[in-house]
């Protein structure tokens, strides 16, 4: 099955990043980020390369994916009874790289709040339109180097690029050899449903991650 590109011009809500960006009640700052905020805005394209993939469980540790191997014990837990994933590499686009890093440290960091909020855009687009094909009200996603280390090793970034073609010329993400991704708002992984909502922090030991999204759960591993 070929793998489907989804382009996105996502309008992106000025108050949500005046939030994030810690500008609310910083007057002197707001006319400056206002003016990055629309310029960014008017170029973002976020975009996602997804492919529905058979799944076969080989045993507790392994899993077989569209024909490729991977190894994670939580990974073939969460699989388990599921017949095909979704495979996926969103990004908030190339558009934004070169006012990444052009601008001062203030600047910069303004643009890479804008690239996560467009890459939050289209990986929801891609979690409903996963959800309507399996026809379920929740899906959840796992992705490698997400949580501890053995939960899903980052190095199996390398069979899951290779399902879904090439991901640098159809979506602009390149996967360098340490398996760090440019544009750096990308994200790769599996969807597969589930009503309970897992998410990775549940399985990630690491204290005082300003990211956690839900507390750790030993049996989720």
């Amino acid at each position: 099955m070929r793998s489907q590109r989804i382009v996105l011009r996502p309008e992106i809500d000025w108050g949500l990043f005046e939030q994030r960006g810690g500008l609310q009640g910083v007057e002197e700052l707001r006319a400056e980020a206002k003016e990055l905020f629309e310029r960014c805005t008017g170029r973002v394209c976020p975009k996602a390369l997804v492919r529905e993939a058979s799944v076969r469980i080989v045993d507790d540790l392994r899993v077989d994916i569209g024909g490729e191997l991977f190894e994670s014990r939580c990974l073939s837990s969460n699989l388990s009874g599921v017949d095909t994933t979704f495979v996926y590499v969103a990004t908030c686009g190339i558009e934004l790289e070169e006012l990444a890093h052009s601008g001062d440290g203030l600047s910069s960091y303004w643009v890479d709040l804008i690239k996560e909020l467009a890459l939050d855009a289209v990986v929801e687009a891609v979690s409903a339109m996963v959800a309507e094909r399996y026809g379920v009200g929740g899906v959840a996603t796992m992705n490698p180097g997400s949580a501890d280390v053995e939960v899903w090793p980052i190095e199996q970034q390398l069979p899951l690029f290779r399902l879904l073609g090439d991901v640098e010329t159809k979506i602009g993400v390149r996967l360098s050899d340490h398996m760090l991704m440019t544009p750096n708002k990308s994200v790769s992984g599996v969807f597969f449903p589930s009503h309970a909502g897992w998410v990775s922090c549940e399985a990630c030991t690491r204290q005082g991650c300003i990211g956690r999204r839900a507390p750790f759960n030993p049996g989720s591993r």
